[in-house]
């Protein structure tokens, strides 16, 4: 008679006792499942933050390099300006010095 009476009892009891369990390892679940989400959303911010980085830091070299460019093409102006200043005084000496030699020439 005592194990007809207990036998539902304890039936019931591990029945209560897996129903808490199932529930607990749900919540567990659903636990793990936001501690994911958060990590993947904190791993994103940072992604997002490591690009926004690297753009700012390639937007600064493009900067300098064309400033760097733009340094080298005015020094190239600057040097060609000074060629071509250089190649007309000779042209002028060249063309004096051939005019004087025409005077002399024509005095003789």
């Amino acid at each position: 008679m005592n194990r007809n009476f207990f036998a539902p009892l304890a039936a019931a009891v591990l029945a209560l006792t897996a129903t808490a369990a199932a529930a607990d390892t749900a919540a567990e679940r659903q636990a793990k499942r936001q501690e994911n989400r958060a990590e993947r959303q904190e791993e994103r911010q940072e992604n997002r933050a490591d690009r926004q980085e690297l753009r700012q830091g390639n937007r600064a070299e493009r900067q300098e390099e064309r400033q760097g460019n733009r340094a080298d093409r005015q020094e190239l102006r600057q040097d060609n300006r000074e060629e071509r200043q250089a190649e007309r005084q000779g042209n002028r000496a060249e063309r004096q010095e051939r005019r004087q030699k025409n005077r002399a020439e024509r005095k003789e």
